[in-house]
């Protein structure tokens, strides 16, 4: 955004609590680094009982040269 934000979009499961969602940065997307990250906001649309789209708007990692991110899903 005009802020410098990034905004990030991604589906996510309501079904499984244990779930874990965590940003990832690559600049060669062949080898990720976990980052660390503070969101500003965070907006949910209900698609299913069991399935949400999120959007969220996150402050500028410090120290980052990611040109590419991903959300990981881990159990």
């Amino acid at each position: 955004d005009t802020d410098g934000n990034l905004l990030l979009t991604y589906f996510r499961r309501t079904d499984d609590p244990s779930l874990h969602y965590s940003l990832q940065g690559s600049s060669n997307m062949v080898q990720w680094v976990d980052l660390t990250w503070t969101v500003v906001s965070e907006s949910t649309m209900l698609l299913s009982p069991t399935l949400e789209f999120v959007t969220l708007k996150i402050a500028p990692v410090a120290s980052s040269v990611a040109q590419h991110y991903r959300i990981l899903v881990l159990p």
